[in-house]
């Protein structure tokens, strides 16, 4: 009885680690985002260096959501190892992964908004 106690203790631990994990994904790709933001107003990229950055954009973009869906699917897992007849396991908490997607998405979208509509002062 105590092990399976232990295991329950240890699953609500991982929903735990899981669900920060998604807040450190997205807080480091809209970071990484930002760096090729400053980096695009300090200098004056030319059309190959933009392109260099777009793609960029696209997979830190592509990546952190890819990186968001994989841990939400990881805590419906989780959550169906903690209760099997849980019908609600991927719904639950799905509302807070579709936020983080759209700050990252929005964050790539102002980053390339400025890339190539607003030339860098120098």
């Amino acid at each position: 009885m105590n092990d399976h106690a232990n295991d329950r203790a240890s699953q609500f631990e991982e929903l735990r680690f899981a669900k920060g994990q998604q807040w450190y994904i997205a807080t480091a790709a809209v970071t990484l985002l930002s760096a090729i933001f400053w980096i695009e107003r300090s200098i004056r990229l030319n059309r190959p260096e933009k392109i260099v950055a777009t793609v960029f954009i696209g997979l830190i973009t592509g990546f952190g959501i890819c990186c968001l869906v994989k841990l939400q699917k990881h805590l419906k897992a989780v959550r169906l190892a903690i209760n099997p007849n849980d019908a609600g396991a991927w719904w639950r908490g799905v509302d807070i992964s579709f936020v983080l997607i759209g700050v990252v998405c929005l964050a790539a979208l102002v980053v390339l908004y400025f890339l190539y509509t607003h030339p860098a002062n120098a």
